[in-house]
């Protein structure tokens, strides 16, 4: 589908929609949803797919995998009696990697499949990261840092014996792996570059005085320089670059004397050939967007500054590498709207979200053609879901103007994406905050074409009094949905079957290819 014509014929014979006519007229019923994990008498708390999608990974104090597709029965991973938590998919979908013992945690490997027993890689652990090849973990304890291969054919690899080792990331043609150590002084700090064999000795990048801490390390996608911020804890962050090699000194990146922030849907991120550093800094108005080469060598250039006075509130770069979309507010923050900004030349930003008048949250579609955002047409108005060309040929499409459900979209970032092969958005609606939930407000999954030629449908299953699709995690906005079966499924939690027991569930999607037949599910 060409999801950005598509969207401009919708406009075009669905000039009704936006009133709530023609287009979307109803609200579909429910999919058949079903249950994939298995009861153990302990909620499940967390899932992932694996980055093929065929496989989903959960927590319920044991972990498991399990065919999205559902009518298997799910494979405990780890057969002891251990506690299991904390774990992570190897990119290439083959192993789980995570923490067993009740006491100690030991860092463990397992088949994704079941196919074998479970391999221990190291007696303690603390955050582990997986190579992107899939070969090696790399892994802090309270003495240091080391690196084991990821199907534990040789013992653990000391890199650096330290007990204040700050934090680490793995660079991405993995080899190497980045790490600061914090200095006797509080705040202070060193990076270092080392191979992940242990040798030669590591490299220092920096060599700043010892009361600022070089803060939040970011790789280049060719694995050739540092992005860092500097500075001491409760100060500014200034930002800088350097070589991996330390062939040359650390360049300043922003302007002295102001913040970088470094939290958040604004951090810094690098283009995709590495060229170029894009950063969110309270120079001249809180939440300035910039853009800066990465050697540094010339001043920064504002991004959102021809935008006046104003601040940034997410950013995301766009595929073709030469441009942006950025959520720009002013005032007291109801006028927040949706522009697309180049990041070289003389292009003025473009406004895309109006006449939407408050924008939340956006996601890309995979081609980069597309925005899907979250916001109120109006002061007041309940928060809807649209759908943008990002060349701004046509005005925002409104996806969810069919909706039955007694409350608008949830305006949290993970609740809403494409599925399917990119021609459905998944969203959320309900009220949130209610615990438990009363039925009115339940949260609720749908599924909608991306150019709304089909009312949407509710795809979770009905629930009990006072059940819910739930969030993941420890934290109440974990994620809500995940996309697995090459975009087939949607896997979701939920106390569905009974009120606060929490299980993992799968839904087919509808299929909106098939000659605008929406009520067929694949």
């Amino acid at each position: 589908m060409d999801v950005g014509s598509a969207l401009s014929r919708a406009a075009c014979r669905c000039a009704a929609f936006f009133v709530g006519a023609a287009c979307l007229a109803g609200h579909g019923a429910a999919a058949q949803s079903y249950k994939l994990s298995t009861p153990t008498g302990a909620n499940v708390g967390r899932f992932e797919v694996s980055p093929d999608g065929r496989w989903a990974v959960y927590l319920d104090g044991r972990i498991h995998s399990v065919n999205p597709l559902g009518g298997e029965s799910p494979v405990q991973l780890d057969p002891r009696p251990a506690y299991q938590r904390f774990f992570g998919i190897s990119p290439d979908s083959r192993h789980v990697i995570y923490g067993a013992g009740h006491g100690p945690t030991h860092l463990t490997s397992a088949r994704i499949d079941g196919s074998s027993s479970p391999v221990e890689l190291a007696g303690t652990m603390g955050p582990f990261a997986i190579t992107a090849d899939s070969q090696t973990v790399v892994f802090q304890t309270n003495i240091g840092l080391y690196s084991v291969p990821l199907d534990g054919h040789a013992s653990p690899v000391l890199i650096q014996e330290s007990n204040r080792i700050f934090g680490f990331v793995l660079t991405p043609d993995s080899t190497r792996v980045v790490y600061v150590i914090e200095g006797i002084q509080a705040g202070g700090g060193l990076a270092y570059a080392a191979d992940l064999d242990g040798s030669p000795p590591p490299v220092r990048l920096n060599n700043d005085n010892a009361s600022t801490l070089a803060q939040y390390l970011l790789i280049s996608p060719d694995s050739s320089r540092l992005v860092y911020r500097r500075g001491a804890f409760g100060t500014l962050g200034r930002l800088f670059s350097v070589p991996l090699d330390a062939s040359s000194s650390p360049v300043p990146l922003s302007s002295f004397g102001s913040h970088v922030n470094w939290y958040g849907p604004t951090t810094p991120k690098i283009t995709a050939d590495g060229s170029l550093v894009v950063y969110e800094h309270d120079l001249v108005t809180d939440g300035e967007l910039f853009v800066v080469p990465i050697e540094g060598g010339v001043p920064p250039r504002s991004l959102s500054g021809p935008l006046g006075d104003g601040y940034v509130t997410t950013y995301e770069l766009l595929p073709d590498r030469t441009h942006l979309l950025l959520v720009y507010g002013t005032g007291s923050g109801q006028d927040r709207q949706l522009y697309r900004a180049a990041l070289d030349g003389p292009e003025s930003p473009l406004l895309l979200s109006a006449p939407v008048t408050t924008t939340y949250h956006f996601k890309l579609h995979p081609n980069g053609t597309v925005a899907i955002f979250t916001g109120r047409a109006s002061f007041g108005a309940p928060i809807a879901l649209w759908a943008v060309p990002v060349d701004g040929s046509a005005a925002p499409l409104e996806l969810n103007a069919g909706d039955t459900a007694p409350y608008g979209v949830t305006n949290h970032l993970d609740g809403f994406g494409f599925a399917g092969q990119g021609d459905i958005v998944v969203y959320t609606t309900g009220r949130e905050g209610d615990d438990p939930p009363e039925p009115e407000d339940m949260l609720q999954l749908h599924a909608v074409p991306l150019d709304a030629s089909a009312p949407s449908q509710r795809i979770d299953g009905p629930t009990v009094r006072g059940g819910s699709v739930r969030y993941t995690g420890d934290t109440f906005r974990g994620i809500i949905f995940r996309v697995a079966a090459n975009g087939k499924r949607v896997l979701y939690l939920a106390d569905q079957r009974m009120d606060r027991v929490v299980e993992l569930f799968g839904a087919p999607l509808p299929n909106a290819s098939e000659g605008g037949r929406f009520g067929r599910f694949r």
